[in-house]
C-alpha cells in the first residue's frame, strides 16, 4: 500500500503543518522574507534562485545573499559552512525549512550547473530544491538526470514542477521525489499547462506596487486573463523553449495583438513605454484565480487562512458522501 501523502511530506519536511501550503518560487515577487515568513507559519517557502549559471552570475549572488539573510531571520544563527570548526555534528546536518527554485531552460544549466548553483546550495542546505521548466535536449542527453542525482547525493528533496502526463512520467524516471503539478488555468509559465497567486501580492513580495494594483482590481480572471507565448516575444524573455508560455492579465499589449498590431510594432511600443517608465504595456503573470485574490497581508497570514479554510472544506466533504 502506498505511503500516505501526510505521512510522506511529514517525513520529507518536519517541520509543516497540514494540508500543506507552499509559496511558489516566483522570480522577481518570492525573497528571504516572504519565503521565511511562510515556513514560520507552518508552510514551505521557496525562494527562486533564476536561470543564469554562470560563473558570474548576479542570480547566484543573489540567492546566496538571500539564502543567508533566511537563516537570521528564521533566527538560525549559524555559520552555515559545514567545515566551520565550532559546529557540531548535528549543526552541520542542520537544513534551512525552505527550498529553492530553479528554471532550467537557459543553456548555462548543462554546462555550469552543478559547479555554481550546487556549491551554493551545499553551503546553505536548504530543504528542498525546485525544478523547472528543463529544454528537451538537456533532458535527452541525460543532463537533468545527472542534476537531479547529483542533488540527492547530497541529501536534498528534489521537487519537479510539470504540466502534462508525460512532463510528470519523465520527472519520475528523472529521479524526483515530489510532483508539483501545474494547471491550464495557473499563472505564470506553464509547460502547456499552468498558479501564482496570493502571495504575489503579500506584504513580503517584491511585486512592484502597479502590479499589485492590478491584481487586486482584476474581478474574474477567465476572460480577464490570456494563455500565449507571445507575451514574452514583447516583452523580451528568450529563455523559454517554445512548449512553454504564460498566462497573464490581458493588459495594453495583448489588447492591441489582438487587434492585428504587428509584432515588431508590440515591441516597439513596449521598449519605449519602458523606457519612459509608462508601466501601460508591462506584463502580469497571474492565472484564473486573480479574482479571488482581494487584499495585500502578511505571507505569514496567508499561509494561515489557506490552511485553516482547506481544513473547513476538506471536513465538510466528509459529511457529503
Amino acid at each position: 500500500m502506498a505511503q500516505p501523502l501526510k505521512t510522506r511530506l511529514a517525513t520529507l519536511f518536519p517541520h509543516v503543518q497540514h494540508p500543506v501550503i507552499f509559496s511558489a518560487p516566483m522570480l522577481g515577487t518570492a525573497n528571504s522574507s516572504l519565503a521565511a515568513e511562510v515556513s514560520k507559519a507552518g508552510g514551505l517557502g521557496i525562494l527562486p534562485g533564476g536561470f543564469d549559471f554562470t560563473p558570474s552570475s548576479p542570480q547566484l549572488t543573489t540567492l546566496d545573499t538571500e539564502l543567508s539573510a533566511i537563516r537570521t531571520k528564521l533566527n538560525l544563527n549559524l555559520n552555515p559552512n559545514p567545515n566551520h570548526p565550532n559546529l557540531t555534528k548535528q549543526e552541520e546536518k542542520q537544513t534551512l525549512p525552505i527550498g529553492t527554485g530553479f528554471i532550467l531552460s537557459h543553456p548555462s544549466f548543462r554546462t555550469h550547473f552543478l559547479t555554481t548553483a550546487l556549491p551554493i546550495l551545499l553551503t546553505h542546505r536548504p530543504a528542498a530544491i525546485w525544478l523547472f521548466a528543463p529544454r528537451p535536449e538537456d533532458i535527452s542527453s541525460g543532463a537533468v538526470r545527472l542534476a537531479v542525482a547529483a542533488l540527492k547525493r547530497e541529501g536534498f528533496v528534489v521537487m519537479f514542477q510539470v504540466g502534462t502526463v508525460a512532463a510528470a512520467r519523465q520527472a519520475v524516471l528523472d529521479g524526483a521525489d515530489v510532483l508539483v503539478c501545474q494547471g491550464v488555468d495557473a499563472g505564470g509559465h506553464q509547460f502547456a499547462a499552468g498558479g501564482a497567486g496570493v502571495f504575489t501580492v503579500a506584504e513580503e513580495a517584491w511585486t512592484p506596487e502597479f502590479r499589485k494594483k492590478l491584481i487586486l482590481g482584476t474581478t474574474d480572471g477567465g476572460p480577464a486573463t490570456v494563455k500565449t507565448p507571445v507575451l514574452d516575444d514583447i516583452q523580451g524573455t528568450p529563455i523559454w523553449p517554445d512548449i512553454y508560455d504564460g498566462r497573464a492579465l490581458a493588459g495594453k499589449s495583448w489588447q492591441d495583438h489582438a487587434a492585428g498590431m504587428p509584432l515588431e510594432e508590440n515591441i516597439r511600443l513596449f521598449q519605449e513605454a519602458d523606457k519612459a517608465g509608462d508601466q501601460s504595456r508591462k506584463i502580469t503573470w497571474v492565472g484564473t484565480g486573480v479574482g479571488l485574490v482581494k487584499r495585500i497581508q502578511p505571507a505569514g497570514d496567508i499561509v494561515r487562512e489557506v490552511r485553516e479554510d482547506a481544513i473547513r472544506r476538506i471536513q465538510s466533504l466528509q459529511f457529503a458522501f
